[in-house]
């Protein structure tokens, strides 16, 4: 269920580019490690662990503090506590030395090459304001998440209606898992209690940032930061279900395979399904062909548009990733070269026709000079140069305006 059409965004997410996959392999690496250790002490668990924390941490080490070492430390400390075995003292100790050693290799190897995460402006405290707009937010994510709303032309007694109303009742039913399944205690610790603490981790940690915090909570596709619970709150409905009688438990199941084989014929077989979605052009294709067909080879974009664009040009035209609106290099996934391949004269800035709209003052203030030649393919726009705009570029980082 966790990666069924149930949630159509993480399905999505998750088919398309594998996008919080490392989230759902950590608790259930984790969870099964932890569980493994307390039937018995093994080497092979101590280099399993320190492994699984030098993987995830190594790529972000701040995120990873939140993400997944924080709540795992949680959880063996609680284990040490509630045993008081010297085995958790010293897998506590394997994980603490494989985040050091992780955290290290990327500050001292990785970060001078390549910045492999994105890095969001310091958080900051939302106004008043702000934090009813992120409430506001977190309802909209949690109800596109769990699909609980259809277009308003979808009528409500229609078979489609049918599948939202039962996506209603199943989060009730989730909801009502999680409250059950919680146990807090610190005594004689099992499965159940170490994702009831993951859980609460989650919960308090993520929610506080993303409601009295900016600017984690943009737009209703943020809610993917809950996506720790998400995964967390099937493994409350398994156990859940394994509580009730097996009659009862075999009509839930039943009930649940019907559920997932409807819901998954209608996003991936039915007419607006991801199979249809294949079917279309992806909306950078028609900008990749210009750029290669004109010979563009250097420019620049916002993250999302640079990656895309690049990779579609087969590499052909290399397309480094900035903030737009403040002219900045954005070195996530990017190599340092990009920003300076200053034996190219001719190069292009690619905007969003909404990025050229709202930011073209901010823009005249980087680049004085103005461009040769504006270029409108589809829903972008290409502004070409007669010089190379990474100079002012890599001026402006220089002189401590970039980030």
């Amino acid at each position: 269920m966790a990666f069924s059409a149930l949630s159509y965004p993480n399905t999505a997410m998750f088919f398309g580019e594998l996008s919080g996959i490392e989230e759902a392999i950590f608790i259930f690496a984790s969870l099964g490690l932890l569980l493994a250790f307390q039937e018995h002490q093994s080497k092979k668990i101590y280099w399993l662990m320190g492994i699984l924390v030098f993987v995830f941490t190594i790529g972000n080490p701040g995120r990873a503090t939140i993400y997944h070492i924080a709540p795992l430390l949680l959880a063996t400390v609680l284990l040490l506590i509630d045993t008081k075995s010297k085995k958790y003292a010293l897998l506590l100790g394997a994980i603490l030395l494989s985040f050091v050693l992780a955290a290290a290799t990327y500050t001292l190897l990785l970060l001078p090459h390549i910045e492999m995460i994105y890095n969001r402006s310091n958080l900051s405290f939302a106004s008043y304001q702000e934090i009813f707009m992120n409430i506001d937010l977190f309802c909209q994510g949690l109800f596109s998440y769990f699909s609980l709303v259809g277009n308003r032309s979808t009528p409500v007694e229609s078979f489609d209606g049918g599948i939202y109303f039962f996506n209603f009742l199943f989060v009730l039913f989730l909801l009502t898992a999680m409250v059950k399944m919680t146990r807090l205690k610190t005594e004689n610790i099992d499965l159940v209690n170490i994702v009831s603490f993951f859980t609460l981790f989650y919960l308090i940690v993520i929610g506080y940032l993303y409601i009295f915090a900016n600017p984690l909570a943009r737009d209703q596709t943020t809610f993917r930061y809950f996506r720790p619970l998400f995964y967390l709150a099937m493994i409350f409905l398994t156990l859940y279900i394994d509580t009730f009688s097996k009659l009862i438990k075999n009509l839930m199941i039943t009930i649940i395979l019907l559920y997932w084989t409807v819901s998954n014929y209608q996003n991936f077989l039915g007419t607006t399904s991801l199979t249809a979605i294949k079917r279309m052009q992806n909306p950078h294709q028609s900008v990749a062909n210009y750029l290669v067909d004109h010979n563009l080879t250097y420019g620049f974009a916002s993250y999302w548009n640079a990656g895309s664009t690049m990779a579609l040009t087969k590499n052909k035209a290399i397309i480094a990733p900035i903030f737009i609106d403040r002219f900045a290099p954005q070195r996530w996934l990017s190599a340092e070269s990009w920003y300076h391949r200053y034996e190219i004269q001719k190069t292009f800035l690619l905007l969003t026709k909404n990025e050229y709209e709202t930011l073209q003052t901010t823009i005249k203030t980087y680049l004085t000079k103005e461009p040769v030649q504006k270029v409108d393919v589809g829903r972008y726009v290409i502004l070409i140069y007669d010089y190379n705009i990474a100079k002012p570029l890599n001026r402006i980082k220089e002189s401590g305006n970039a980030e």
